[in-house]
């Protein structure tokens, strides 16, 4: 069975948002691919005309690799801006001389869980991809959470996990942790927490 897109989750997530809430003002928040979902939620509230006074993504990764030449010329420029230990980091890792920290995935190595999560991931990485294209630009305020550890993996990769050619207001909060731990140790939970309070208030 083909996993839904986007926009068809992002339907049905709307429906059960407004069953509870019928109007905003809507706060939104998403992590991971469902960052990626909350933001297409933000755009259907505002083509109905709802006010989103609150969006915020938690390392949402847009898979910009999928784009071909698009995404290697936004490397290119990317390249000239970092430092030379950056570029360094980033031809070490590509030729395999220093070894690359794992990738987002938490349970590789499970019996059990190993192959359910590599499927699921697969099709996440899909219906990405396939929304990819049809991104429309956000105008609004949108607060992201990037987790560190991805951007010392690698240097070149987007330093808003690719959401900055959509959001022209894009505050972005760095924390010095991985994909996982961001959402599930401390200091990392109170981080997120404290700055979401500030916007609530």
């Amino acid at each position: 069975e083909a996993f839904p897109s986007v926009e068809t989750m992002a339907h049905d997530y709307l429906e059960a948002i407004r069953r509870r809430q019928p109007a905003g003002p809507y706060r939104l928040f998403g992590y991971s691919f469902g960052g990626i979902v909350a933001y297409e939620v933000a755009q259907l509230l505002r083509a109905a005309g709802e006010e989103v006074r609150l969006l915020a993504l938690a390392d949402p990764q847009l898979p910009e690799w999928t784009l071909g030449w698009t995404f290697r010329i936004a490397q290119l420029a990317r390249l000239r801006s970092r430092s030379a230990s950056d570029v360094a980091t980033f031809v070490a890792r590509r030729l395999k001389i220093v070894p690359t920290p794992p990738d987002l995935v938490q349970y590789r190595g499970h019996e059990k869980f190993g192959p359910l999560e590599a499927r699921m991931d697969a099709s996440k990485y899909a219906a990405a991809a396939a929304y990819l294209p049809r991104i429309r630009p956000f105008t609004g305020d949108v607060t992201l959470f990037v987790a560190s550890a991805r951007l010392r993996a690698d240097p070149l990769k987007s330093a808003s996990c690719g959401w900055d050619r959509y959001i022209g207001s894009l505050a972005i909060h760095a924390l010095d942790t991985d994909h996982f731990r961001m959402m599930s140790d401390e200091p990392y939970v109170t981080q997120i927490a404290g700055v979401l309070a500030r916007l609530l208030a």
